[in-house]
């Protein structure tokens, strides 16, 4: 965070992540959690972004609601 003055605000944000720092900190301690990164490529998060994308896209085609759905603006059909 870069700031010349911490407001108000700021400070009640600072110390409620704090505040939530040490009580997963304590919640790990007690139950044994060792914390590891998520190790998922870009490329695995944007396939299933895409993934989602593509079948809500369909889902919308296929209910036939409105004229032109607004999610199926890439799409190269002649249906109108």
């Amino acid at each position: 965070m870069y700031a010349d003055v911490i407001t108000k605000s700021m400070q009640k944000t600072i110390d409620e992540t704090n505040y939530r720092r040490e009580k997963q900190t304590a919640y790990n301690l007690k139950n044994g959690v060792t914390p590891t990164a998520l190790n998922k490529s870009l490329d695995s998060a944007l396939a299933k972004k895409f993934c989602l994308y593509s079948r809500q896209r369909t889902r919308i085609k296929k209910s036939g609601r409105g004229s032109k759905p607004l999610l199926d603006q890439t799409s190269d059909s002649k249906e109108n």
